[in-house]
């Protein structure tokens, strides 16, 4: 991989962390591209850069979470 892709990669998992953190902790009617942004230490323009809108993000924040949970418990499933 190289570094670019990297680091695209890094930032788009902050991006979700990020989302679901500021979801979690903020609910979603204060949930937007600069709350999660500053929540993921990142510029507000990369959520629309890697994900089109904050209702992508959000899509695949839940996506992202979900699986998360479920590779902690795939191996006793």
């Amino acid at each position: 991989m190289s570094p670019e892709t990297a680091k695209a990669q890094e930032t788009k998992t902050r991006l979700l962390e990020g989302a679901l953190r500021t979801l979690t902790e903020q609910g979603i009617a204060k949930t937007s591209a600069r709350t999660v942004a500053a929540a993921a230490g990142v510029n507000q323009a990369l959520v629309f850069y890697h994900f089109g809108s904050v209702d992508e993000l959000l899509a695949a924040a839940c996506r992202y979470g979900a699986e998360k949970a479920v590779a902690r418990y795939r191996e006793r499933l």
